[in-house]
């Protein structure tokens, strides 16, 4: 093989290499939606001081939440990226305690199998569905709203939260 067909043979294979690498295929494709399985979460919880009784209780609620990504003719999309976060709302203020969380719901059950830092990166199943579990601290006065985020790629979806006594 001449000099000139090895350069050319490389230069086609770099090319390649670097074409193949632009993009992320992982993502979401347009016209595709994030759906979640609820459309809100809010909780009112009686407060046991309401009374001047003290003291009061914090309860957590735990909430299975399935995000799906589905294309243009509702047909579920597995092995796609996604970004989940957790906030308060803009005009929300956060009450100084850690009072929502999330957690991978890696097998299924409803329940939050690990805990999760926000923003958390993974994908949807190969059903198109990602589960995870929203868990809110109410009770002793605590009210606060917040929103579940889910984006991939240029598709996005939040839902929103809702705490108060």
């Amino acid at each position: 093989m001449s000099l000139r067909t090895k350069f050319a043979t490389g230069l086609l294979a770099a090319a390649v290499l670097v074409v193949s690498g632009c993009g992320n295929d992982s993502n979401a494709p347009v016209g595709s939606q994030i759906t979640f399985s609820r459309t809100d979460i809010s909780l009112n919880v009686a407060d046991a001081s309401a009374g001047g009784t003290l003291p009061c209780t914090v309860q957590y609620t735990d909430t299975p939440i399935n995000i799906s990504i589905l294309d243009q003719d509702n047909n579920p999309l597995g092995k796609i990226e996604l970004t989940i976060n957790l906030s308060f709302a803009p005009n929300s203020s956060s009450p100084g305690l850690l009072v929502m969380e999330l957690y991978d719901d890696a097998n299924g059950d409803g329940r939050g199998d690990v805990l999760v830092e926000v923003p958390f990166v993974d994908e949807t199943e190969e059903d198109g569905i990602k589960r995870v579990v929203v868990r809110l601290y109410a009770g002793c006065g605590l009210s606060y709203s917040g929103q579940l985020g889910a984006d991939s790629g240029i598709i996005s979806n939040v839902m929103d939260i809702t705490v108060g006594t």
